[in-house]
């Protein structure tokens, strides 16, 4: 039902080709530390100590996808000599 509710609120639009050029295009990864990115350690663990880790649910459930898309990201900078910063 959240999904469904994003898409109406964030329809699909048609994006530009982006053609990223190695001098002026940079890959920056924001927030992904133990804080907030790790269901072990930070916000996650204080939510399990406190007994709510149920409201973290969502955020965990995607997040292997969002790891792998970033990996995918980066290994294509990497490839083309693009920066990556974190």
């Amino acid at each position: 039902m959240a999904n469904l509710d994003s898409q109406r609120r964030f329809p699909p639009k048609q994006m530009p080709e982006l053609i990223p050029a190695s001098g002026d295009t940079a890959l920056i990864i924001i927030d992904m530390q133990y804080l907030d990115a790790h269901p072990d350690f930070g916000l996650a663990k204080k939510a399990r100590d406190a007994g709510r880790f149920e409201i973290l649910n969502h955020l965990f459930a995607r997040l292997p996808l969002v790891i792998r898309n970033i990996q995918r990201l980066q290994k294509v900078c990497r490839e083309t000599g693009l920066r990556s910063s974190l």
